[in-house]
């Protein structure tokens, strides 16, 4: 099998990244990769993993990551990517007893969060397993949120690795002492082609703020858009708000349970909502190719020296694969333009009249890999019961016990009362919407 052809048509790609096409040829062991964010480092990685593998199909590789959604995000680039390697991902918020037992079979990719993979490795579950390959992903945010001490744990478990992959947005400054044995090379990729990005500056009066993010969001109506806040209760406002004036937005912070954050990134990756407003935890969380716009509600809190890197992390939500986005800050008219902010151009907001559409409305169906249910037999499903063509279906989205199906919202209805309670497989099948 040519493995880099095939991957090129599983990820629905005309060519590689200058970053990922690098991957097919890197053999160092012990490597750290500097790439902005949207330049395709994710598929880098993985390629590199499963290089690995083909060499040596019984090993053993740890990809470890901030949170639960990158986890996730990377778990399902492996699953895309059709190998017949064994994966899994081991966060909070998952069934532990699952997440052990299947440790216990034998994984060849185990993507995890830091306090999760200890809890295992505490309570024995790894005892047996030696990792050839270490992939820290995000490893600059991982550091700057307080994972050292876990990171250093990990590193720690086993005497030697063979390879160790660092991948971080910004600069990094110092090798920690955990791995500082290991000699590294470096791969800069954040000189090369950046994206486009174009940024604006918003001034408001005090009191007129959602109003301005109003006026904000409808200068493109037709816009896919991310809205950051630095606090959950300023998302939920913000969020209240849009919902007062019957914009279709997606909530995303800490304060929600997996299941929540999990179907509110559904809804917006499948284009049932046009808006996300989060925290910074959408930073590193979100990783999702056609946002092209980026509001800053509120600027991101950090020392000075930190600012920027925090500002990066937001603005790469879009720009992403060689793609362009804007970039907009609201600031208060009365207290001045920071710092970091000089020389920005500062446009005028005007209150206009607009709506906003969600093109796709997604379905929920309780069934998915583990009841043998795959893309093709959704398809079949929706095109032949629902009366729909290809055209008119979007995203779909296969997990284990359930599915998501997006279909144009102007078909929407008329498919789900045609689908719902009908047999796919031989199942009859409950169809519900994605709310």
């Amino acid at each position: 099998m040519d493995l880099k052809k095939e991957l090129l048509q599983r990820f629905s790609f005309q060519n590689y990244t200058a970053l990922q096409e690098d991957a097919w040829q890197n053999t160092s062991n012990y490597q750290i990769v500097i790439s902005p964010t949207g330049s395709g480092k994710t598929i880098a990685f993985v390629i590199r993993a499963l290089l690995h593998l083909q060499k040596h199909p019984d090993a053993k590789i740890l990809i470890l990551t901030p949170t639960r959604e990158l986890a996730i995000q990377i778990n399902d680039v492996i699953k895309q990517s059709r190998v017949e390697y064994s994966s899994l991902a081991v966060y909070g918020g998952n069934e532990f007893k699952r997440e052990e037992n299947q440790l216990a079979e034998g994984v060849n990719l185990v993507i995890a969060t830091p306090g999760r993979l200890l809890d295992h490795m505490e309570r024995g579950a790894l005892q047996e397993v030696e990792f050839d390959m270490l992939i820290l992903d995000e490893y600059d945010k991982m550091l700057e949120i307080g994972f050292h001490n876990e990171l250093g744990q990990i590193v720690s478990y086993q005497e030697h690795w063979k390879k160790i992959i660092l991948n971080s947005a910004t600069k990094i400054e110092e090798i920690p002492s955990f791995i500082n044995q290991y000699s590294f090379a470096t791969n800069d990729y954040s000189k090369g082609n950046k994206p486009e990005i174009y940024k604006h500056l918003v001034m408001y009066e005090h009191e007129d703020k959602l109003e301005a993010l109003r006026n904000v969001v409808l200068l493109h109506p037709e816009k896919k858009k991310i809205i950051f806040t630095t606090h959950r209760e300023r998302a939920e406002m913000v969020y209240k708000y849009f919902h007062l004036l019957e914009f279709p937005c997606s909530l995303f912070h800490g304060g929600m349970d997996q299941r929540e954050r999990e179907r509110e990134l559904i809804k917006f990756e499948h284009g049932s909502t046009t808006i996300m407003i989060c925290t910074d935890l959408g930073a590193r969380g979100i990783d999702i190719d056609d946002i092209e716009e980026v509001i800053h509600y509120q600027l991101p809190i950090h020392n000075d020296s930190l600012k920027n890197n925090a500002d990066t992390h937001r603005n790469g939500r879009t720009g992403r694969m060689n793609k362009s986005g804007d970039v907009y800050y609201l600031l208060d008219d009365s207290k001045g333009i920071p710092d970091f902010l000089q020389g920005i151009e500062i446009i005028q907001e005007e209150a206009t009249e607009a709506e906003i559409f969600a093109p796709y409305s997604t379905m929920y169906l309780p069934m998915g890999k583990k009841q043998k249910i795959r893309k093709m037999d959704v398809v079949g499903f929706f095109c032949k019961t629902g009366g729909i063509s290809n055209k008119e279906l979007g995203k779909i989205t296969l997990k284990d016990n359930f599915t998501y199906v997006s279909v144009l919202s102007s078909h929407a209805s008329k498919v789900k009362d045609k689908v719902d309670n009908q047999k796919i497989k031989n199942k009859k099948v409950r169809v519900s919407w994605c709310r």
